[in-house]
């Protein structure tokens, strides 16, 4: 009997021992999901302060029309972001008149064309109220260049260029393609 009462005293006590370490499991898993949670949240948050603009843009009206843009991105949020890479396309007046797939080579038979794929790949982190500068030269088809120049006769110029971005975003493993506006008058 005295044996027996102490094997139950030893089970009851493994028992609860055994309830004390899931509920201390539970509690981490709850504490783990509210972490992920949060950071998630800040993560998507953080795609709210990414803003573009258009900061310089030159048509280039000769034998081979193209269009010199010059964009900044500025990261708002407070977290830090990695661009990978962008793609682009530019409106006037509502007129699709290129896009980064456009890609401008020139008469200089010595241009790699690899050279002018690369150039929309960023790979660079964007910290926290920082902002990063991109050149772009944007081959114009002549029946776009055309209504450039219609717009340049009229004087009505609003250019406008929806950017989609490649990004990784904090706490997140894999790339996010983030659109962004901006506009330019001139």
């Amino acid at each position: 009997m005295w044996q027996e009462d102490k094997e139950l005293k030893a089970g009851k006590r493994v028992q609860r021992l055994a309830h004390i370490a899931l509920l201390l499991m539970a509690l981490l898993a709850l504490f783990a999901l509210i972490t992920d949670t949060s950071n998630y949240i800040r993560s998507v948050k953080s795609v709210r302060g990414l803003s573009l603009d258009i900061t310089n843009l030159q048509v280039i009206d000769d034998d081979n029309p193209r269009a010199r843009i010059r964009f900044r991105v500025r990261n708002d949020s407070p977290l830090k972001i990695e661009v990978e890479s962008y793609a682009f396309e530019l409106y006037l007046n509502a007129e699709r008149v290129g896009s980064s797939y456009s890609t401008y080579l020139g008469t200089d038979p010595n241009i790699d064309p690899k050279a002018y794929r690369q150039t929309t790949h960023v790979n660079q982190i964007l910290a926290p109220g920082s902002s990063l500068d991109l050149e772009f030269t944007l081959y114009v088809y002549s029946v776009q260049m055309e209504s450039v120049r219609n717009a340049q006769r009229s004087g009505s110029m609003s250019w406008r260029a929806s950017a989609s971005f490649s990004a990784i975003l904090p706490y997140a493993h894999k790339e996010n393609v983030i659109k962004l506006l901006a506009r330019f008058e001139g």
